[in-house]
């Protein structure tokens, strides 16, 4: 499955996704889902949301087609469970790779946690929903008579599936941009939900921008049984954060916290 596309692709806008965690029932996107659309023009639909032309429509329709449709009204038409196998491996793969590469100072264990979060059930759903995936999957009718009781685990299956038939008719690297352009963007909330030591929330912020913070101690006060501790944060040579505390590692802790805030709040204004 090496990149070989020459159609159009992209993406797929990963602006406005609202941090993962729990929704509420959608009856819009149930309502949008029972649109009397073809699955032509769901097909179509979908490449207009994800900015890509498939050479497969064929593939791109077995990925939207819920399995309720391929055992009842398109009995000829393969659902999108066995690209769900394909890419659910696939997702997992890319967003370990990622993490390896841009946390390369993290421990086995941080990076599990933060993978775990990323490629959750309810992440992905979250992400089709806001994508507008729920208006193309193609349900049979045992599912509409149902006001889509299974829409959450759908938009789940349907974002792995989508990946495998992606990594199938572009390749491997067209796959691996979609699914890291959905899903990366979401790590900060990830590391919110997963708290770190304020160093190591430093560090992992500055890592996406290719840089190391370093701390040195630049002076201490008091006596010996009551000392205090100044230090500071740089990034590439320019002091980012000070602070003080009763031992070095307190000073270089706030330091990173004064560090932290700076930062985030230059990203919000950005």
């Amino acid at each position: 499955m090496d990149a070989s596309s020459g159609a159009r692709r992209g993406h797929g806008s990963a602006q406005g996704l609202s941090p993962v965690g729990s929704f509420e029932h959608d009856p819009a996107g149930a309502a949008r889902a029972n649109a009397p659309l073809s699955a032509a023009s769901k097909v179509a639909r979908l490449e207009q949301i994800i900015d890509y032309r498939f050479k497969s429509k064929k593939l791109a329709q077995h990925a939207i087609t819920h399995p309720s449709a391929a055992a009842g009204d398109l009995a000829h038409v393969r659902s999108y469970e066995r690209l769900e196998f394909l890419g659910d491996a696939l997702v997992g793969a890319f967003m370990a790779a990622y993490l390896y590469e841009h946390f390369p100072d993290l421990p086995e264990g941080r990076l599990t946690r933060m993978k775990t979060a990323l490629v959750s059930g309810s992440t992905m759903t979250r992400i089709g929903r806001r994508l507008g995936l729920d208006q193309v999957i193609i349900f049979g009718s045992s599912e509409t008579g149902s006001d889509y009781r299974g829409m959450d685990s759908a938009l789940e299956n349907v974002f792995e599936s989508l990946s495998a038939a992606l990594a199938l008719d572009g390749g491997t690297a067209c796959a691996r941009d979609w699914v890291v352009g959905q899903l990366a963007p979401l790590i900060g909330h990830i590391q919110e939900l997963n708290p770190a030591s304020v160093k190591t929330r430093l560090q992992e912020l500055t890592q996406l921008r290719k840089q190391t913070p370093t701390y040195r101690i630049i002076g201490s006060s008091g006596p010996a049984h009551a000392r205090s501790f100044e230090a500071e944060v740089l990034l590439a040579g320019q002091v980012v954060g000070q602070g003080q505390g009763r031992s070095k590692k307190e000073a270089e802790t706030e330091a990173a916290s004064a560090a932290l805030h700076a930062l985030q709040g230059q990203a919000e204004s950005d």
